[in-house]
């Protein structure tokens, strides 16, 4: 099946309109698949178990690290990531143009 564009309307240049298409640059292909008993093709559930102790951890008391070095982790609190997030907008930065013999002729 042929992409098809997300989004069309016209790049105002000066006094040029150029007609413009995007198209999504990424398809997610992931295969997810589910953890099943062998016997009785049921789910499986999965429990987050310390390595060290083997008891299990609940789901408040997990926190995500980073590995810098062996043993050396960088810990970051949901606050900081979400300072992290760009912040949203309807803009589009243009950083490069496409020689127009490399575009197919069905675009």
């Amino acid at each position: 099946m042929a992409a098809r564009a997300i989004w069309k309307g016209d790049l105002k240049i000066d006094s040029t309109k150029v007609p413009v298409k995007l198209y999504s640059a990424v398809q997610d292909q992931t295969v997810r698949f589910h953890i099943l008993d062998e016997k009785s093709k049921t789910r499986v559930k999965q429990h987050m178990v310390n390595a060290e102790t083997g008891e299990e951890v609940p789901r408040e008391d997990i926190q995500k690290g980073f590995e810098v070095e062996p043993g050396t982790f960088v810990i970051l609190e949901e606050s900081e990531l979400e300072e992290l997030e760009p912040e949203a907008s309807r803009e589009i930065e243009i950083t490069q143009f496409v020689a127009p013999e490399k575009i197919p002729p069905e675009y």
